[in-house]
């Protein structure tokens, strides 16, 4: 289930909005994959899928919770990848990462050090 959400999400003969209705579903069966097909399709609003998909749903879980996880990589992608400057989107990621500070120490300092830090690949 979570492989055919992530390809209706990724798949852009579908309409941005209705994508993006179906991306919290996805992020919650599945964070990991939900964040692959974000990063992947460039047609989603950060700033969308930023306020409506991961702030409501990583604010509930545990700091080290692997959709706390996600949200940050998917975040800090969006700003060092893409670009977004958007400061909605750049305070939901340090929040994230402080959040996770004890599970890695290193991603708020890498985030904060590092314009070109890519949490996926792990490459600047």
């Amino acid at each position: 289930l979570p492989a055919e959400a992530a390809r209706v999400i990724g798949n852009p003969r579908i309409p941005p909005d209705t994508r993006l209705r179906h991306a919290p579903a996805l992020f919650t069966l599945d964070p990991k994959t939900a964040v692959d097909a974000f990063i992947a399709d460039d047609g989603l609003d950060v700033t969308a899928i930023a306020t409506r998909v991961i702030d409501p749903l990583v604010v509930a879980v545990d700091p080290g919770d692997v959709a706390t996880a996600e949200g940050a990589r998917y975040l800090t992608h969006a700003v060092t990848r893409r670009r977004v400057t958007d400061r909605g989107v750049h305070d939901l990621t340090l929040r994230l990462l402080v959040r996770r500070h004890d599970k890695d120490p290193h991603a708020l300092v890498r985030y904060l050090d590092g314009a070109g830090w890519d949490e996926q690949t792990g490459v600047s």
